[in-house]
C-alpha cells in the first residue's frame, strides 16, 4: 500500500472530522474496496489503516475508546457484519424496514 493511498484516506478522515466508528469503517472500507486484492488482505489493510489513524489522533478519551474497540475486535466484527450483509448472508427479510 502506497504512502499516497494511506495519506489520502487519512486526509479524508481528518477533513471530515471523523471520530465515530461507523464513519471510520465506512471511509476505510470504501477506499480499500478499490484495491485489486483478496478479501483477507483487504481486511488486514483496513484494520492496519484504522490502527494507524487512531495512533495519529491526539491523546484523549476518544482515542482510548477507539483503541480499546480495535483491541477487542469491534472494528473487525463490524467489517465482517457489513460484508455479510452485502453478500445477503444475513437472515433479514426487509433491511429497509429494519434500518429506516
Amino acid at each position: 500500500m502506497s504512502k499516497e493511498f494511506k495519506n489520502k484516506i487519512f486526509n479524508t478522515l481528518i477533513k471530515n472530522e471523523t471520530t465515530d466508528i461507523y464513519r471510520i469503517v465506512k471511509i476505510v472500507m470504501e477506499s480499500v474496496e478499490k484495491l485489486k486484492i483478496n478479501g483477507k488482505t483487504k481486511m488486514d489493510i483496513a484494520l492496519d489503516l484504522i490502527s494507524e489513524f487512531i495512533n495519529i489522533m491526539p491523546d484523549n478519551d476518544l482515542k482510548t475508546v477507539l483503541m480499546g474497540s480495535l483491541r477487542v475486535g469491534l472494528f473487525k466484527s463490524m467489517i465482517e457484519l457489513i460484508c455479510a450483509a452485502s453478500k445477503n448472508k444475513m437472515k433479514i427479510n426487509n433491511m429497509k424496514s429494519f434500518c429506516c
